[in-house]
């Protein structure tokens, strides 16, 4: 008994293995799809097995449900199928591919889209940006405007005040000029008769004749400021190294005068307060 089961075992383990082969699995299930009313009619009907058996053999013993059905099927499932597969892989994934690349191309044209739309509206933004500032620039110069008209207002005013300024200041310097001119003539007026005859610088027994330098510098009425000195009159020193003195003799009034002045004093010959009193305590005495 054991042998038997043990015999039973082996068969449908062998089975189980020529089932794992793809070829027989496919004839198995072709030949059961093929031939199904049959099996049910063995399995499930209420006839006796003689007349099962008589019935499968009138009905369903056709050659090609038996062996030639599940034969194609079978080599068309082993290979056949592959290549219908590899077809269907084919032909899906050239269509994956279509719809990646419309579904990439409907992307990049709404991208597009959106960056022109995007760019517009920069436009825009920028267009009103420079809207305010030159709206912004225009108030400005308007106010630079405002702020320039009152800077040349104010300007006008300085420089009508500067005209008037000027004027006075000439008025003024007229003035001036006229009153030097009378403080002139009323100097003059002092010495209404006075006349440079003679002059001449040195000393001791050395003396040179400068009655035209004395009128040049000092005037004909002696009423400039003069300084005793031969470098101011650009003229040669007599007397190197020795103190000099002036020598003027003058007319004053109608009355002849002559005066003597320190070297490198500072005079009015008109003036009697620059004279000397005592001129012999300068100018040495003649050797004999």
């Amino acid at each position: 008994m054991n042998a038997f089961i043990d015999f039973v075992s082996d068969i449908v383990s062998s089975f189980r293995e020529r089932l794992k082969n793809s070829f027989l699995s496919a004839f198995s299930i072709a030949f059961l799809i093929s031939n199904w009313q049959a099996i049910l009619y063995l399995l499930y009907s209420n006839d006796t097995i003689e007349l099962k058996i008589e019935g499968v053999k009138d009905y369903y013993t056709s050659v090609y449900t038996l062996f030639l059905y599940p034969l194609g099927f079978a080599i068309f499932y082993v290979i056949g199928l592959p290549y219908l597969m590899w077809l269907f892989d084919y032909l899906s994934g050239n269509g994956i591919e279509e719809r990646k690349k419309i579904r990439h191309s409907n992307y990049v044209n709404d991208l597009e889209r959106r960056k022109k739309v995007a760019a517009v509206q920069y436009q825009l933004e920028q267009e009103k940006t420079g809207l305010r500032e030159q709206s912004e620039l225009t108030a400005q110069i308007e106010d630079l405007m405002a702020q320039l008209e009152s800077k040349n207002k104010d300007l006008e005013i300085v420089r009508n005040e500067r005209n008037s300024e000027q004027t006075k200041r000439q008025e003024l310097d007229k003035m001036v000029e006229e009153l030097r001119t009378q403080n002139d003539k009323l100097k003059v007026s002092d010495y209404p008769d006075f006349e440079i005859i003679f002059a001449e610088y040195g000393t001791d027994d050395t003396w040179i004749d400068v009655t035209e330098v004395i009128r040049k510098t000092a005037g004909e009425d002696g009423s400039k400021k003069i300084t005793i000195s031969h470098e101011d009159w650009q003229i040669s020193d007599p007397v190197p190294n020795q103190e000099k003195v002036l020598s003027v003799i003058y007319k004053r009034n109608g009355q002849i005068e002559k005066k003597f002045y320190k070297e490198n004093t500072t005079i009015i010959i008109r003036d009697l307060n620059d004279l000397i009193k005592e001129p012999r305590r300068i100018i040495k005495k003649k050797k004999k």
